[in-house]
């Protein structure tokens, strides 16, 4: 996962899933959408794919989604270009209780994570607060996911 800023059209975003890139923008690159906001996953832990559609802030109500994910479910979140003007009190409450932390977060800044509904003390988070750190080294790290569904009769 790396998030990205604005003003670098060198640096693209991304989200891979088992070697797939499953998300991707950059700014001012003709070849990748240039997003903006905090944008949500749904990953299947089982197979490692996105399920459903990916969520925005921007363009969805993020905190009504949270909400309806049941407990243990897997969600990936990265931001692209400017995510702060697209994180209402409501949001940050709500990604609080995931474990993910937007507090500090100035204009351009950046983050990203993986979290477990209902787990808060799962999460993987990273964040880089300022525009001019993010420029330099936007949010970005790997994280190793595995999961099984035991069925029992």
């Amino acid at each position: 996962m790396r998030s990205y800023s604005c003003c670098d059209s060198n640096e693209i975003g991304h989200v891979d899933l088992n070697g797939d890139r499953v998300w991707a923008g950059a700014w001012r690159n003709d070849a990748y959408p240039s997003y903006r906001g905090t944008y949500i996953m749904l990953v299947d832990p089982v197979t490692c794919t996105v399920q459903g559609e990916i969520q925005s802030a921007k363009y969805g109500d993020l905190v009504s989604y949270i909400e309806g994910l049941s407990d243990g479910a897997i969600v990936v979140g990265v931001t692209a270009n400017e995510p702060t003007m697209y994180l209402p009190d409501t949001l940050i409450a709500t990604l609080d209780e995931l474990g993910v932390s937007a507090d500090g977060l100035e204009y351009r800044g950046t983050f990203g994570f993986v979290a477990q509904k209902g787990s808060p003390e799962k999460t993987v988070q990273r964040k880089v607060a300022s525009a001019a750190e993010s420029l330099s080294n936007p949010a970005q790290f790997v994280a190793d996911l595995s999961g099984c569904i035991f069925i029992m009769m």
